[in-house]
């Protein structure tokens, strides 16, 4: 179960990296650019649930 943890921990900065990239992008009005940033965010987002289903397993 701590590798399930660590895992989280680091998909939750690459959570928090994605969002920044969400809302600078928005900001400098690069919407290509924020498309794929909120791709990336729904894909980490993904995976974060998935573990945490695993791990309840």
């Amino acid at each position: 179960m701590p590798e399930v943890k660590a895992r989280l921990q680091q998909l939750a900065l690459i959570e928090q990296a994605a969002q920044n990239a969400v809302y600078i992008a928005d900001q400098c009005n690069e919407i290509l650019i924020g498309i794929r940033a909120d791709e990336c965010l729904q894909t980490v987002r993904d995976r974060i649930t998935e573990i945490s289903e695993q791990g309840r397993l």
